[in-house]
């Protein structure tokens, strides 16, 4: 069977094979990255302010609801799988894939029906600008959340490439050239047909990643995967009997089974078969933590937007939603390197390498710093500019940008804390600190918008981004005694330094 790269490598080769998956994820994200950023250029311009911020407001809200009705899950697996893979406990490997699958698809389905309701009702009683678009962008949560936890299981499973093509190229590509289409067809843009649009090719974008994923898992653990995606888990006793009932889980993943299958047979070699095993008390109770963690940042992400569109209108989100996307590419090293890296971490720690872990941190943080701060100083110099990509009422929202980078350069600072507390079991301790920074950020954004407009929400999200961040950093060093800022690694002496190289890319 097929074993992860990391447990496999030590020392040089190690950190070469980390490199070289890091430079391809690096390539798919940059480019991933360019094509999203200029989707979101031309979409602004052809839309206008105000539809482009109806738009924005509906994703950032898809993307809230996707967060929680993914119970957790994709967190949760990327760290069992990685456990699993070393311990060889290939039974409930299976059945924590097949598992989340199943109940990510049933609770999301069960947000956005509850979700129809809800804008149906304010829709009812007073004419509400953003429901008939939230009325079909409500439908980007199943896919949404399916799209999370199916990046995650690709990287559990050492696939970087299906991690991250499908929602960063081909997904991106396809909203341009849809986008396109109707500029064409209908001499306008507007929200909703671009909403549909956006759904419905996510839709062939998620069905094709499974299709893949499938054969993938095949060849890692042998062709029970498929038989075992056919039928119903014994699904734990906190799901409602109404959906364990449906009739939902059981047609979709037929179908979707079947859909896999067509593709060509993958030659087996005779190892034994693992029967599934399940071990969903502890999964819910880490998933379920990790629920919180990742809902409070996505919280930190997109509650400015929604504030801003909810406070000051559609127009001024859009303007302020272009800032808050422009200033994400000072994080993309640091997401980019944690696709690959976070597997790793999971990997020595569930080995007690400690020593290997803080190498593999300090090489990670200086991947991660130098290249962010060039990013960062180039928006700060450039940032009228930047922003006028979008039209010229956007550079507006130069100063936003301005204030957005500085938070994320404290990010860049402290480097993986946050993949590091929950891939070593630490979740209970961060999931704190991000629910205290989630309601602060909150708070911030209901005092400051009202008193500055959008740049309030710049400086809350930018104040609250420095506050986790180091926080964790301080948390990491007191619970797993891992340095992650540049800081110890820029400073440290030589006796250190050649206990830890940094290594390079």
């Amino acid at each position: 069977m097929a074993r992860s790269t990391i447990p496999q490598a030590s020392g040089n080769s190690h950190m070469q094979l980390l490199a070289r998956d890091t430079r391809v994820a690096i390539l798919i994200q940059g480019l991933g990255l360019v094509l999203i950023y200029f989707m979101r250029v031309f979409l602004a311009r052809w839309m206008g302010e105000t539809e482009y911020g109806i738009y924005e407001y509906v994703i950032s809200w898809s993307l809230l609801l996707a967060t929680f009705s993914g119970l957790g899950f994709p967190r949760a697996v990327l760290r069992f799988v990685a456990q699993y893979r070393v311990h060889d406990k290939w039974a409930l490997m299976l059945g924590i894939v097949r598992s989340s699958w199943l109940l990510t698809l049933g609770s999301s389905v069960l947000f956005s029906l509850i979700g129809t309701g809800v804008i149906l009702g304010i829709q009812h009683y007073h004419d509400f600008i953003y429901g008939p678009a939230l009325m079909v962008g409500i439908w980007l949560v199943p896919l949404q959340a399916l799209m999370n936890l199916q990046r995650e299981m690709s990287r559990a499973f050492d696939d970087i490439t299906l991690a991250l093509i499908p929602l960063q190229i081909i997904w991106p590509v396809a909203v341009l050239v849809g986008s396109t289409v109707l500029l064409e067809r209908n001499h306008g843009l507007t929200s909703v047909p671009m909403v549909t649009t956006a759904t419905l090719l996510l839709l062939g974008v998620l069905v094709l990643q499974f299709i893949f994923m499938a054969q993938k898992i095949r060849k890692t653990v042998g062709p029970q995967f498929m038989d075992a995606a056919i039928a119903l888990p014994n699904l734990p006793a906190v799901t409602p009997p109404a959906l364990k009932a449906s009739p939902i889980l059981p047609t979709v993943m037929l179908a979707t089974a079947g859909v896999a299958t067509l593709a060509e047979p993958i030659a087996l070699d005779s190892a034994p078969r693992p029967k599934l095993a399940y071990a969903h008390k502890e999964w819910l109770a880490v998933s379920l933590v990790l629920l919180l963690q990742n809902s409070f940042g996505i919280l930190m992400q997109q509650t400015d937007i929604v504030m801003v569109g909810s406070l000051l209108g559609p127009g001024q989100a859009g303007l302020y939603g272009a800032a808050v996307k422009t200033s994400m590419w000072v994080g993309f090293v640091l997401q980019t390197v944690n696709i690959v890296a976070a597997p790793a971490f999971a990997t020595l720690y569930a080995k007690k390498d400690m020593k290997g872990l803080q190498r593999l941190v300090g090489t990670v943080t200086v991947w991660i710093f130098w290249p962010s701060l060039l990013i960062a100083t180039g928006l700060i110099c450039f940032a009228p500019q930047v922003m006028g990509w979008f039209g010229p009422q956007f550079v507006a929202a130069s100063l936003n940008l301005r204030i957005l980078v500085a938070g994320q350069v404290v990010s860049a600072l402290c480097g993986s804390v946050a993949y590091l507390m929950s891939m070593t079991g630490h979740q209970n301790k961060s999931v704190v600190v991000f629910g205290t920074a989630a309601v602060l950020n909150i708070v911030l954004n209901a005092v400051l918008i009202p008193l500055v407009g959008s740049m309030g929400a710049a400086i809350a999200t930018g104040f609250t981004m420095m506050v986790w961040n180091i926080w964790l950093c301080i948390l990491v060093i007191k619970h797993i005694n891992i340095q992650t800022s540049i800081f110890y690694f820029l400073f440290k002496d030589n006796e250190e330094s050649e206990e830890t190289p940094s290594g390079e890319a």
